[in-house]
């Protein structure tokens, strides 16, 4: 229901933060701050959260650190970030074999509502 909504829960707007946040990498992202209480554009979580309105999906490896892009007011992008150690590695996802990388985001979840990690404020 993105292209229906206005402000930044569009397509458009998706596309746009996406295509900035690739200019960079992980780590460059995790050290930048945004709003008054300074909160990463990027975060590592480690483990999926348990206070969170969303299901692990199956299909994501369980030894992957989950992560968040904060895109602007409640909305963030909820997924996964490989360790460095599984860099470069086979890894079975999405039902197939896919060589994985360390630098990389991997998106799972639009979030508009902040409900993926409820005990960070909004």
């Amino acid at each position: 229901d993105w292209h229906q909504d206005l402000g930044i829960c569009t397509l458009k707007n998706l596309l746009i933060k996406l295509k900035e946040y690739t200019r960079e990498s992980l780590s460059y992202w995790n050290n930048q701050r945004v709003g008054g209480g300074g909160l990463k554009v990027f975060e590592e979580y480690g483990d999926f959260p348990k206070n969170s309105d969303f299901t692990a999906p199956a299909f994501v490896p369980h030894d992957v650190n989950w992560a968040r892009f904060r895109l602007g007011n409640k909305v963030r992008l909820a997924g996964f970030v490989i360790p460095k150690e599984m860099s470069g590695k086979e890894v079975k996802f999405g039902g197939k074999s896919n060589k994985v990388d360390e630098n990389t985001f991997y998106v799972v979840f639009l979030d508009k509502n902040h409900v993926f990690y409820k005990t960070e404020k909004s």
